[in-house]
């Protein structure tokens, strides 16, 4: 029998292992920190990488911890919590090591990088939220790490891009449709995605304005069909050489291409000057965190008045269920919705 001290995680003994449930010991909130029994993460695309290829993990990270994405109810308050009580319900995104990570039925996380889940949406779509709203969010308004342009949440910044064209590559992604619903705050005008047929409607209702076949061509030329105002910002959700290369291509003369992955673009000289912003989409650490307390606290009422919709859910199970869902994941079988388990099944 466990201990009251223990709980179920999903853990990954060893380089090159499979991941397994076992018990281990429940987080303890230090200063400023929220305990939460998760009752619904979400799985990500980097999360197979790190089970699978060890990606983001040190010989010292094992036996690791993974899951990035977490909804759940406040149990218990670190000293210095400001704003929150037990009871309430928060949404997160978590960090690698064992007290932050998600596949686990408790996490503890900073109070100020946390955002509380309103009425009108469920845990189950709150997890889906967090990793993809800090890509979308760090890479477009960051000020160091990210293009820098005024976030909506900023005096001024709600509309502040009319006029000018957003291009969104991978669209139906987590991080693309949140790519979409932030640059429709924005204002950014038109929205242009890539996505595949069946996604079309869906991309269009969160804001995309032109939804483009992700198999077509995509060139100067097409676009020019949509806007002739040069395209100074591409968000590249999906990282691959080839997106990166495309969306590079097509930026005009000191446009910005961002992308959620290493900087892979072939950049033969030209007349001209354009940049490639990769980052690390997480408010954790210290260069993000200022900014991440800003863009979690107006996430609740962008959630609360629906300008920012979660994604579709698909529910898989229990912490028993995750490594076929990561499996899912690496063989792209999953697209357009999110794959979330509940750790409490586990029991």
């Amino acid at each position: 029998m466990p201990s009251p001290t223990e709980h179920l995680a999903l853990v990954l003994p060893s380089p090159h292992t499979a991941p397994v449930v076992q018990y281990v010991p429940i987080p303890v909130p230090a200063h400023g920190d929220l305990l939460v029994k998760i009752n619904s993460t979400a799985l990500n695309p980097i999360d197979w990488k790190m089970a699978t290829l060890g990606v983001f993990l040190n010989p010292k990270d094992y036996p690791a911890l993974l899951g990035f994405d977490a909804a759940g109810e406040v149990i218990d308050l670190g000293e210095g919590v400001q704003g929150w009580k037990k009871g309430d319900r928060a949404l997160y995104q978590g960090a690698i090591g064992t007290p932050h990570s998600t596949f686990q039925q408790h996490s503890t996380v900073p109070f100020d990088i946390a955002a509380k889940i309103p009425s009108n949406v469920t845990d189950d779509e709150a997890a889906t939220v967090p990793t993809a709203y800090g890509a979308a969010t760090i890479g477009l308004y960051h000020p160091k790490v990210g293009a820098g342009r005024v976030p909506p949440w900023a005096p001024k910044g709600a509309g502040a891009y009319a006029g000018t064209p957003l291009l969104v590559l991978g669209g139906a992604g987590s991080v693309g449709q949140m790519a979409i619903q932030l640059g429709k705050l924005s204002g950014f005008s038109p929205i242009i995605t890539t996505a595949s047929f069946e996604n079309a409607s869906h991309l269009l209702s969160l804001g995309a304005t032109h939804v483009i076949p992700r198999d077509d061509p995509l060139t100067a030329e097409s676009l020019a069909s949509i806007t002739s105002t040069p395209i100074s910002l591409v968000y590249d959700a999906v990282g691959t050489q080839q997106t990166q290369q495309t969306g590079y291509d097509l930026l005009a003369d000191g446009g910005d291409l961002v992308t959620v992955m290493s900087d892979s673009v072939n950049k033969d000289y030209d007349a001209r000057s354009r940049r490639v912003i990769s980052f690390y989409g997480s408010p954790w650490p210290e260069p993000n965190r200022p900014f991440g307390r800003e863009a979690y606290g107006a996430l609740t009422g962008y959630l609360e008045q629906g300008s920012i919709k979660p994604n579709r859910v698909e529910a898989i199970g229990g912490l028993t269920a995750i490594p076929d869902g990561l499996q899912r994941l690496q063989q792209g079988k999953v697209g357009g919705f999110k794959l979330v388990a509940h750790p409490q099944e586990s029991v």
